[in-house]
């Protein structure tokens, strides 16, 4: 016997249910409270929708821009200062944060949490960023 995880009781046969996000064995009482998960084996459905599954043995979708593998070695890490540089940078140019968010058009929030190291610049938003405040987020080669 299986107790069930709502109430406690003792189940013979407890039912797999989703209540309020969570998956839970429950009895034939507490079942009404959610949804009942069907732990038979789903099938694929064909659709006239393309889809793809990164599990898929095929290419994906062709809009997608590939980096060769050649080229790996070119790209380089962010340097573990990038917060105080981006800092350093826009105090000279004597901006503040919500001013250099509008010349790159990204939010100030964003700005305040890159320059506390919190979060790291896309290669976009890199970009935008060494070029406003002419710097260099990489890591340099030095050996």
């Amino acid at each position: 016997m299986v107790q069930c995880e709502m109430c406690g009781n003792e189940v013979a046969s407890p039912k797999k249910m989703k209540i309020e996000g969570a998956v839970l064995n429950v009895c034939q009482d507490c079942s009404k409270f959610g949804v009942e998960i069907n732990t038979s084996p789903v099938q694929k459905q064909k659709t006239k929708y393309s889809t793809y599954n990164s599990n898929d043995n095929v290419e994906g979708p062709t809009n997608k821009k590939k980096i060769p593998k050649k080229t790996y070695h070119r790209l380089g890490e962010m340097d573990m200062e990038f917060n105080e540089k981006i800092r350093r940078a826009r105090e000279l140019r004597g901006i503040s944060q919500g001013e250099l968010a509008g010349e790159i058009n990204e939010k100030a929030s964003f700005i305040k949490k890159l320059e506390r190291g919190e979060v790291l610049p896309d290669e976009k938003v890199r970009k935008k960023l060494e070029k406003n405040l002419k710097i260099n987020l990489l890591e340099s080669d030095v050996e």
